[in-house]
């Protein structure tokens, strides 16, 4: 990579961590253009299907979704997931935090099937690429957890909370 690429990567993240600041200053109008000139600017410097612009897209797509923007969202995460699988293993960590990512979206929506499915996916790709004792295998059994008592089916839920 050269110099100018990696100054204008270095470009992206400063975007990426302004666009974090605007939002915890409720500033919404500046958080979406913030996000949206990342990532431009990281498919400017690595090419539109390179799966590293994932990490850019990831901030969108959950802007999205946090506004109710459901048709963009989805169509990001699906270019997200595309981009993410062109990685010699499907199963690469950003492919598994933006499915994890895409469960949280559906639970809060009230999708609880689609929910549940992501949520299965994601826990059976981390117990066998992490282990079953490992902490982010944990996380993903208590939120799936969460998504049991909402469907009130308490005794799986107890089950993933042991």
């Amino acid at each position: 990579m050269t110099p100018e690429q990696q100054k204008r990567l270095a470009e992206v993240w400063r975007l990426r961590m302004d666009g974090i600041e605007a939002a915890k200053k409720l500033r919404n109008d500046e958080v979406e253009a913030l996000y949206r000139q990342a990532l431009r600017l990281h498919e400017d410097v690595l090419g539109e299907t390179n799966p590293a612009i994932s990490e850019s897209l990831d901030q969108l797509i959950y802007f999205c979704a946090r506004h109710g923007e459901q048709a963009e969202t989805e169509a990001l995460v699906e270019r997200s997931l595309a981009l993410l699988r062109q990685k010699p293993r499907p199963e690469h960590r950003g492919v598994l935090r933006t499915l994890d990512g895409l469960a949280a979206y559906h639970q809060e929506r009230g999708h609880f099937a689609e929910a549940e499915w992501h949520y299965k996916r994601v826990l059976a790709a981390r117990e066998k690429l992490l282990g079953p004792n490992h902490p982010r295998v944990a996380t993903t059994l208590k939120s799936y957890a969460v998504l049991l008592w909402a469907f009130e089916r308490g005794t799986e839920a107890r089950a993933m909370e042991e």
